[in-house]
């Protein structure tokens, strides 16, 4: 582990929380919005590695939980973005607002002070973990009637589902569901292909509790 990119040590590097100047926080390192303040996720964030940075002594293990976390927030995200349920609703609009928040998520666990030092983990650890939620956030940008062209022309060499791939039938069909409530197209869409769309979400709705699995190999090249 360590710091990669800028070069700098692993998390929580010389006892000073995550990696942040004297009398630092976290969130100090982490790109601000426009309004000023660091985004809820973040804050959110700096309170759990706040404590991990009090509790947890030997740096190779710090870094370890820092790790997990991340694993755990990007699993979240996808659970949000593709398991939200009827409530949820995305439209493609939506996507450059989402890669924002990824690219302050992947800032964040980086770690990048003003001279361009890591204080976090290693930026290619970072964008492997997050690498299939970026993935599925380009999805989501794109137009619901190129999705559904994507689904139907593609029929034959599309995969239904893949541990790490993100342009599967499984994730654009989850997509456009998530659209019906306020995108006129993916609703026509969804009603034409009904059938089909239920029985492939049913064969696939098991693997969400795999994210976990993926994560867990990724990290061990770590």
């Amino acid at each position: 582990s360590g710091g990669g990119g800028g070069g700098g040590g692993g998390a929580f590097d010389g006892g000073l929380g995550y990696g942040t100047p004297m009398g630092g926080k976290l969130s100090d390192l982490s790109p601000l919005l426009s309004s000023g303040s660091p985004p809820l996720l973040v804050q959110l964030l700096e309170e759990v590695l706040t404590h991990v940075a009090a509790t947890v002594a030997e740096r190779r293990l710090r870094d370890g939980v820092v790790r997990a976390v991340l694993a755990a927030t990007v699993q979240a995200l996808e659970r949000i973005l593709l398991d939200g349920g009827p409530r949820r609703v995305f439209v493609a609009n939506d996507g450059a607002a989402l890669l924002g928040d990824l690219k302050l998520l992947r800032a964040f666990f980086v770690a990048r002070d003003a001279n361009g030092v890591v204080h976090g983990l290693a930026e290619e650890e970072v964008v492997a973990v997050c690498g299939r939620l970026e993935g599925l956030t380009l999805l989501m940008c794109r137009s619901s009637h190129e999705l559904g062209l994507e689904l139907v022309s593609k029929r034959q060499s599309l995969p239904e589902s893949h541990p790490t791939e993100p342009l599967t039938k499984y994730n654009i069909a989850r997509v456009l569901l998530h659209r019906v409530p306020a995108d006129p197209v993916a609703s026509a869409f969804v009603s034409e292909h009904r059938t089909a769309l239920r029985a492939l979400v049913a064969r696939h709705r098991h693997e969400a509790e795999l994210v976990k699995d993926r994560h867990r190999d990724i990290l061990r090249g770590f």
